[in-house]
C-alpha cells in the first residue's frame, strides 16, 4: 500500500535478489503494464482473474528452467569452462582466476542469476547502475566488451554472452545451446 510493484522489484533486484522468482499477479492486464513489468526485472506476469493450477503450472514451469546449482544457498556456479565463486567474487576460465573490477564481477554474476534469460539494457542499467541510469546503455555495451574479451575465446564471436538485437543479451553455456 505504501508503493507501487514497480518499485518493489527495482528494490528487489538492486539488492541481490537476482535468484529471486518474482510473478507480479494484478488486475491490470493491459500490455503496457505487462511490458513495464516484464522488462522492469519482474520473470512472469498473471492477469486477475486466474486459478491456482495456472499459478502452479507457471511456478513449475520457471522452476524447470532454472539451470543447476542456482539454489539460494549455492555460492558457486559452473557454465562450460566458466566458473562464479560468490564467497571469494573470484571467476576463472578453466581454471584460471579472471581479474575483474567490481562492476564487471556485478555484472556477470547478474548474467550467470539469469542465464538463459535475455535481460533488457534498461534491467542491467538498473540492476547494476541503478535506476538513475537508464539512458546510459553505452555503459552496458562498454562493460559487455570488457566481458566478452575475458570471458570469450572470440570476443568477435561471442558463445557466452549473445547479443539479442534491439533488446539486450542472453549469457548461455554454449555446450547447452549447441
Amino acid at each position: 500500500p505504501d508503493g507501487d510493484g514497480q518499485g518493489l522489484i527495482h528494490r528487489l533486484r538492486d539488492h541481490g535478489g537476482e535468484q529471486t522468482l518474482i510473478i507480479v499477479i494484478s488486475a491490470r492486464g493491459s500490455e503496457a503494464d505487462k511490458v513495464l513489468a516484464l522488462d522492469g526485472g519482474a520473470d512472469d506476469y498473471l492477469t486477475k482473474p486466474f486459478t491456482i493450477g495456472e499459478l502452479f503450472a507457471r511456478l513449475r514451469a520457471h522452476l524447470r528452467r532454472r539451470p543447476a546449482g542456482s539454489s539460494a544457498e549455492s555460492s558457486h556456479w559452473v557454465i562450460g569452462v566458466l566458473e562464479l565463486d560468490d564467497l571469494t567474487h573470484t571467476v576463472r576460465k578453466g581454471g584460471v582466476p579472471i581479474p575483474m573490477t567490481p562492476k564487471e564481477y556485478q555484472l556477470f554474476h547478474l548474467f550467470v542469476m539469469n542465464q538463459g534469460r535475455i535481460l533488457s539494457y534498461r534491467r542491467i542499467l538498473g540492476a547494476v547502475w541503478g535506476e538513475h541510469s537508464s539512458d546510459q546503455a553505452h555503459y552496458v555495451r562498454l562493460y559487455i566488451k570488457r566481458l566478452r574479451e575475458k570471458i570469450e575465446d572470440d570476443p568477435g564471436m561471442p558463445q557466452y554472452l549473445v547479443t539479442e538485437k534491439g533488446i539486450g543479451y542472453r549469457f548461455g553455456d554454449p555446450e547447452v545451446s549447441r
